[in-house]
């Protein structure tokens, strides 16, 4: 067998780091050593940008756009190529865009420093990828297309499709596994299938999701590949995401050495990341059941798996995510064996929570995404649909509402943003997350009225009461470790559910899972025995009890509330008023698009199975619909506002 001479490394540090970390606090100068001596390293490119990373980025607290970061990496970077990871047809969000807006976003990461474009499509669909790579063209950059390994296609399929991107205008091919899947056995398969001329211009991108990974990138190498994908981010924190670089170093030399890669550099670079970026990391510590499943099952993404969890948390159901993991592996099968892969991975994960949380009955609600899925509007899905769900939701089937964006997009949103901004950047980022942009102008103006006030505090405190044990490394307090333990334990015994204290400069929060959120007297007196003189003392989650509690004024009026809840209900029942609720957590949309009439206004008239309203929950929008007919006697929930679940939303006066 013939080796390559040349091994490509791309280097994937910065982007998992702005993805893993939120990068919620993360400024260029404290990563810019980093940068330098990555530049340094010899890796074929750097991915810095693109997939979740643009949406983490827009959570920062430092009021700093996405397109900031990566333009100011240009300017640090100046040795090795920038790459970027973007999706076909939903760029870095959940959506599917317009050519106007694709060609808009495209034009504006090449000026912004994107060099190598790793573009992908779910579906593996060609005529949702042949846009992009026209336009990246156009821009006199390269376009690395991929192709997301499915178990369930024929070795033919890889180079059939690979020939068709390449011929389309794609410069190299990018083999990808999301799921985890490919064994050393499939990988020698694929690459000996290959023509030298495509393997040895074809990468390998695994996620590490059960540690094999370093073996079958050894085994494509010895067959051919060109490249791999490596980072600093080691498996002691995630073991499920990209292979880490020093096992491959260790067990690899003779290929490191067909490489450019300075291993003295990346010697470097591993001293500043431990000093300076694993402080920065939260250890992975729960792993789901399914992981260790010897069949080699599919397996979601790691963002995905904590995207549900902290669902499941919100809603009391966290016991159930292993069941829900589960059922994401069946409806994946059930609907042709996609990939979990951005969009669809964030679909078949919502219509899993439907099935296992929400409905007594599997399929009994499906979400308005996977509607469009199963039609057809996110592109060929490949596999067999079953016949059963494919007949229940063409018989209850409902029109998605703005599935593409219209090509008017880019305007609308220049309108919606201008009191804020007019610059491209922040606009393209209001089409893709317009919520997070607008959170992210109201950091910004915070930051301009008040900066101390507006970034967090470092002697703030939050914990779960059941990992009371981290608390010792979170830093010191005003109170010692041994009084806030037994704050814990007054906390545990309280019916509270979360109370956050302020002492001088030391603000504590400590949250638990109740359903009940009531101060009692002697909860306050207890707490005040063990802090002294509290400034303020709060329990957020319940807006009867987010009231603050001075050092003149901490009386309580219990009863008084237990007899208005008490004589509200009794008053409901005689007014024979219903109460419509969220059935998750997530946003609250009065209509159906921003500008549009509302679904209901009260005094409104409604019927069994009207939409009433929509929650937005994990990107796909759940309509509401009313149990009831009846009229809309009051709305409780403005719109855009973040709901719990079982909240009520709204109140319906029955028809007798």
């Amino acid at each position: 067998m013939k080796k390559m001479e040349n091994l490509n490394i791309n280097d994937t540090t910065i982007r998992d780091l702005f993805q893993e970390t939120g990068a919620v606090n993360i400024n260029l100068k404290k990563i810019e050593n980093l940068l330098k001596n990555l530049d340094e390293a010899g890796f074929s490119s750097l991915e810095v940008w693109g997939g979740a990373s643009f949406e983490r980025l827009l959570e920062n607290n430092l009021g700093k756009n996405p397109w900031y970061y990566l333009e100011n990496i240009r300017t640090i970077v100046s040795k090795t190529p920038i790459q970027a990871l973007i999706g076909a047809k939903n760029l870095t969000g959940y959506d599917y865009f317009p050519d106007d807006i694709i060609k808009r976003f495209t034009k504006l990461s090449v000026k912004s420093g994107v060099k190598i474009f790793r573009i992908y499509d779910a579906l593996n669909d060609i005529e949702n990828m042949k846009f992009i790579i026209n336009e990246i063209i156009q821009n006199n950059s390269e376009c690395q297309a991929s192709i997301i390994y499915n178990e369930n296609q024929p070795i033919e399929f890889y180079l059939e499709f690979a020939e068709r991107l390449l011929e389309e205008g794609a410069s190299s091919i990018c083999i990808k596994d999301n799921e985890s899947i490919l064994t050393p056995k499939k990988i020698r398969e694929i690459f000996t299938s290959l023509p030298e001329e495509i393997k040895n211009n074809t990468f390998l991108s695994t996620k590490n999701l059960k540690g094999i990974q370093i073996l079958n990138y050894f085994e494509a190498i010895e067959n051919g590949c060109s490249g791999v994908d490596l980072s600093f981010i080691y498996s002691k924190y995630f073991d499920n995401y990209i292979p880490p670089i020093f096992p491959f170093v260790i067990s690899q030399r003779d290929l490191i050495s067909r490489s450019n890669v300075n291993i003295e550099k990346i010697s470097s670079v591993f001293e500043i990341i431990n000093s300076q970026i694993y402080p920065l990391l939260k250890k992975d510590i729960k792993l789901p059941k399914l992981i260790f499943d010897v069949d080699n099952k599919s397996i979601p993404p790691k963002w995905l798996i904590s995207a549900i969890e902290k669902q499941l948390e919100q809603i009391g159901q966290i016991d159930k995510l292993d069941e829900v993991l589960k059922e994401m592996i069946e409806i994946k099968m059930q609907i042709g064996n996609p990939s979990f892969t951005t969009p669809i991975s964030q679909i078949i994960g919502g219509q899993a929570i439907l099935n296992t949380v929400i409905c007594d009955n599997k399929w009994e609600i499906v979400s308005d995404e996977m509607q469009a899925l199963i039609k057809g509007e996110y592109g060929e899905i490949k596999g067999n649909i079953d016949k059963d769900i494919k007949d229940n939701i063409e018989r209850n089937l409902l029109t998605s509402d703005n599935f593409i964006k219209n090509n008017i997009i880019f305007e609308e949103c220049k309108k919606e943003l201008r009191k804020y901004s007019n610059s491209e950047e922040d606009i393209l980022s209001y089409c893709i997350f317009p919520e997070k942009t607008l959170n992210l102008f109201e950091k910004k103006i915070k930051i301009k009225s008040s900066p101390i006030k507006a970034l967090k505090k470092e002697s703030e405190i939050e914990i779960d009461v059941k990992d009371f044990e981290e608390l010792e490394d979170k830093g010191s307090s005003n109170l010692d470790t041994e009084k806030i333990r037994q704050i814990v334990e007054l906390l545990e015994s309280s019916n509270l559910d979360e109370i956050t204290i302020e002492t001088g400069e030391t603000k504590i929060k400590l949250t638990k899972s109740s359903d009940k959120k009531m101060f009692t007297k002697d909860f306050i007196e207890d707490l005040r025995a063990l802090t002294g003189n509290f400034e303020k003392i709060s329990s957020p989650k319940s807006k009867k009890e987010d009231k603050s509690v001075s050092k003149t004024s901490n009386k309580l009026e219990e009863r008084e509330t237990k007899t208005e809840q008490t004589n509200h209900f009794v008053e409901s029942q005689k007014e024979n008023i219903k109460e419509i609720r969220s059935p998750i957590v997530g946003t609250f949309y009065s209509s159906p698009e921003p500008g549009k009439r509302p679904f209901v206004l009260v005094g409104q008239k409604v019927r069994k199975g009207d939409v009433v309203c929509i929650i937005e929950a994990m990107k796909l929008m759940n309509k509401i619909v009313s149990d009831y007919d009846g009229i809309i006697e009051e709305i409780l929930v403005k719109d855009e506002e973040p709901v719990d679940f079982d909240k009520v939303l709204m109140k319906v006066r029955v028809e007798s």
